[in-house]
């Protein structure tokens, strides 16, 4: 009884391990269509600069072809209809007092709209680096990258990873041509001129730098200051973008376990009944416990091919038609596909849809652990299945 239960208990973890494998397989594919990595390194890069880096990404932005480039243009003009509605209402302010108005004064009261366009202009200029646009494809990140709204396209040439000391090189350098007197000043004087100064133009980069340009001795110690810090930015970019893809993730595992039919319960019970089936199932489990050294995409490659041989021996996966409504002359398309109870109705259809629903879900939630876990547990539960128990000591 033990050894039939680890047997399920193995086999089940397998399957686990191979969906939560194909489903990570899809998800790369879908975030490097949607340059997604390149998007949360814009807004790290964003939030180091003015403390937000909120794009407010629109879901509408994300599709595909040309409707996602209608989400995007219209939010593009809705940017643009609110620029030129503030630059209208401080030309009236202007006229209204008798004052001038100026070339790049600023549009509100508070001044908070050029800062904000200094900010996004500054973001535009860090990603344009030479130094960081070599990290772009083809070195040609798309324009204004950072102070506009960009398609798919775009971001998938947005550079996906730009290292610390990059930043840190390519910031000064943009910092001290802007504050600068002359090419060959100090750059680290010229900084903490700026960071002091009663009004400075970014203001909460200013601030951020502030405690590090105070720290410095010299050039190299301030580059490694700014290297720690983005570091540390970074890090916290790397969660926002892990718990975007588990949305990601699961949305494609809800329509995968749908379309194939993957229920955690009818396959449990698949593999405790039959024990032929069983068998099978455990020695590729065996097999793929090896797969913990390699990536997940290698594993379900490699596996393609027995999964295929399992699934035709019985393993319930799909949408077959039961055996059962063979012998009978009426079976609704629920009863056909385990939907619903053959032999009964009324509350026993509802258990059994439940039932379905519920092996969905464990399915579903499977994908959270992801694919290393389950690899690791297999390749420990092969382990306990051919050692057994330690004895006691």
């Amino acid at each position: 009884m033990a050894g039939l239960i680890l047997q399920t208990v193995i086999g089940l973890t397998f399957i686990f391990a191979i969906f939560a494998a194909a489903v990570s397989v899809v998800s790369e594919a879908v975030t490097r269509y949607l340059g997604l990595r390149a998007e949360y390194l814009l807004r790290g890069i964003r939030s180091l600069v003015d403390g937000g880096g909120d794009f407010r990404l629109h879901w509408g932005e994300l599709m595909p072809g040309g409707i996602g480039n209608h989400f995007v243009k219209a939010r593009a003009g809705r940017q643009a209809a609110e620029t030129a509605q503030a630059k209208t209402a401080t030309a009236t302010v202007k006229a209204e007092s008798g004052k001038p108005m100026t070339e790049g004064e600023p549009r509100g009261s508070d001044g908070e709209q050029p800062e904000a366009d200094a900010d996004a202009a500054l973001v535009a200029q860090i990603m344009s680096h030479p130094l960081v646009a070599s990290s772009a494809k083809q070195a040609r990140p798309p324009a204004k990258a950072g102070d506009r709204a960009m398609s798919n396209q775009d971001r998938r040439k947005l550079p996906s990873y730009v290292a610390a000391r990059t930043f840190a090189r390519a910031l000064i350098d943009i910092l001290a041509r802007e504050h600068g007197d002359h090419p060959n000043a100090n750059p680290v004087h010229t900084l903490r001129d700026w960071v002091n100064a009663t009004t400075p133009t970014h203001k909460h980069l200013a601030e951020a730098l502030r405690p590090l340009l105070a720290a410095a001795d010299d050039l190299a110690s301030l580059e490694q200051s700014i290297a720690s810090w983005y570091d540390d930015q970074m890090a916290r970019v790397t969660g926002w973008y892990k718990r975007h893809v588990k949305w990601i993730s699961l949305g494609i595992g809800l329509v995968l376990v749908v379309a194939f039919n993957v229920s955690a319960i009818k396959i449990a019970d698949a593999l405790y009944s039959d024990q032929a089936l069983s068998t099978s199932v455990v020695a590729e489990a065996t097999r793929a416990s090896s797969c913990h050294a390699e990536s997940p995409a290698q594993c379900v490659a490699d596996l393609r091919t027995e999964i295929g041989k399992i699934r035709g021996t019985g393993l319930p996966i799909g949408w077959a038609d039961d055996p059962a409504c063979a012998a009978r002359t009426t079976c609704s398309w629920m009863d056909r596909h385990d939907l619903a109870s053959i032999s009964k109705d009324g509350s026993a259809d509802v258990w059994t849809f439940l039932l379905v629903l519920l092996g969905w879900a464990v399915m579903i939630l499977a994908l959270l652990p992801g694919a290393r876990f389950w690899f690791d547990l297999l390749s420990r539960l092969g382990s306990l299945r051919s050692t057994g128990p330690k004895p006691a000591t």
